[in-house]
């Protein structure tokens, strides 16, 4: 079977990024747009067992496939004022993902201007940069399967698309593995995954340790 290719857009909600003083868990899920039609609760066609073995045997040739290429990833954090609804503070950076000539993967930051999420009350830490940098793209393949529970919730319709939607929720939380709790949208034709909107768990809400995270939604358009 031809794999088809894809590009992953993402979007964050800057303004639940790590706060200083902030010690609790105030965890929102991205709001959905009006391309997101009404839940239907019927069952599917086929199984919902038979649809999670399908869609993460998907993932498992989209990872593969994403770490072959090359490419130039882009990111930016900003703080937005409530009242005015300007930007207080950004974080940006372009890292071009390479291969040395032995073979080897590569990151090099390309551009970087220097952070102003500090006048927004906020500041990136290494487990904010680790998400947008690998944990973003959210792979959940058979391999790392039997660390969720995936729920079957339904049938929606997303833009033109008609999808199966499921919960996903880790077992057991590590702060060493840090793993995704949210949602997923699969391609009722193509049985792959085509959002996802959820974020990584577990937060530290340690009065003095707090590194708070916000909720992301990554979109997967065919690109060939």
């Amino acid at each position: 079977m031809r794999m088809r290719s894809w590009m992953a857009a993402m979007a964050v909600a800057a303004c639940c990024m790590t706060a200083v003083g902030q010690n609790q868990d105030t965890f929102t899920p991205m709001p959905l747009d009006s391309g997101f039609g009404p839940m239907n609760l019927t069952e599917p066609s086929i199984t919902p067992d038979e649809i999670i073995k399908e869609f993460t045997s998907k993932e498992d040739q989209y990872a593969e496939a994403y770490h072959h290429y090359t490419y130039r990833r882009e990111g930016r954090v900003d703080t937005i004022d409530d009242d005015t609804r300007k930007v207080t503070g950004e974080w940006y950076e372009q890292d071009d993902v390479t291969f040395n000539p032995s073979g080897a993967r590569m990151e090099k930051v390309v551009f970087a201007p220097p952070s102003t999420l500090d006048q927004g009350g906020i500041m990136m830490t290494p487990t904010d940069l680790q998400d947008i940098q690998h944990n973003y793209t959210f792979v959940i393949t058979p391999q790392n399967l039997p660390e969720y529970d995936v729920k079957y919730v339904g049938r929606q319709k997303v833009d033109d698309v008609e999808t199966y939607v499921f919960d996903v929720t880790p077992k057991s939380l590590d702060k060493n593995n840090r793993r995704f709790e949210g949602r997923v949208w699969v391609d009722e034709q193509g049985l792959q995954i085509v959002v996802s909107n959820g974020r990584m768990v577990p937060d530290d809400t340690r009065k003095g340790h707090e590194d708070l995270h916000p909720p992301f939604m990554t979109w997967r358009q065919q690109i060939a």
